[in-house]
């Protein structure tokens, strides 16, 4: 059930997405996604990271060694979510889209991803690695 009522909650939370802009440290591509498996989970897997960089250079130092991927799987597990080879509607992935990695949410037909130049929509994108986010019971 809950499942089927993820995208219409999805749906929500990309359209409000859409009405803020883009600033590192708050609201990129990996908070993006760290604030849908908040919304959904009420884990923040993410919160060590909130208001730590401010621009592209910081999120790479921040990242380190790690980069992206060990990044995000780092706050994917404190956030209690494990990884995934079959992505479903709500779960959360790094991908490849317009030539480089961003963190992306998945909905039921495309990939949903925070970019400085707005919002990105995309039916395509290679996954590099991807979590599944348990929805609540009454998600």
């Amino acid at each position: 059930m809950a499942r089927l009522l993820i995208d219409d909650r999805l749906a929500s939370y990309v359209r409000d997405a859409a009405r803020t802009d883009f600033a590192w440290g708050e609201r990129d591509c990996a908070l993006f996604v760290a604030d849908w498996v908040h919304l959904v989970t009420g884990r923040d897997g993410a919160e060590k990271l909130r208001g730590r960089y401010s621009c592209e250079l910081d999120a790479h130092v921040l990242c380190g060694a790690e980069r992206l991927v060990g990044t995000v799987d780092r706050c994917a597990r404190l956030a209690g979510l494990r990884p995934t080879r079959t992505p479903e509607t709500g779960d959360i992935a790094v991908i490849e889209a317009l030539g480089s990695a961003v963190c992306a949410i998945r909905g039921s037909e495309r990939w949903f991803a925070r970019l400085e130049r707005g919002l990105l929509s995309t039916p395509r994108g290679r996954v590099v690695m991807a979590w599944r986010v348990e929805i609540e019971g009454n998600a």
